[in-house]
């Protein structure tokens, strides 16, 4: 008897842990900023960013706003600007790059 109810309480932990870590994986993909990649124009400037939709209290209607990585990537995909938006604000620390890809000043606040 005490056998079958300590079998039963392993399966029950168990079984609670993997449904907890399957419930916050999916959490952490559902509520993840979207992320999108777009081009500049005809000088084919790549731009990696991150954005959550949001109302917006004037117009009432879903607009993209920035939050998360921003990057700026020129026509050879070379790095050329890296920063963080914290809704729709530049945050944190950006970083600039050469042609190389080597940063060239230390990375600022803005």
């Amino acid at each position: 008897m005490v056998t079958r109810w300590r079998r039963w309480l392993q399966f029950s932990v168990r079984s609670v842990l993997l449904l907890t870590a399957a419930v916050a994986i999916l959490s952490a993909w559902l509520i993840a900023p979207e992320a999108r990649n777009r081009t500049l124009g005809r000088a084919n400037v790549r731009i990696r960013e991150a954005f959550v939709r949001q109302i917006d209290p004037k117009t009432k209607q879903p607009t993209a706003v920035p939050h998360g990585r921003w990057e700026l990537f020129d026509e050879h995909g070379v790095l050329r600007i890296r920063g963080q938006y914290e809704n729709g604000k530049p945050a944190g620390k950006w970083t600039f790059y050469d042609v190389e890809g080597n940063p060239l000043l230390p990375p600022r606040v803005p």
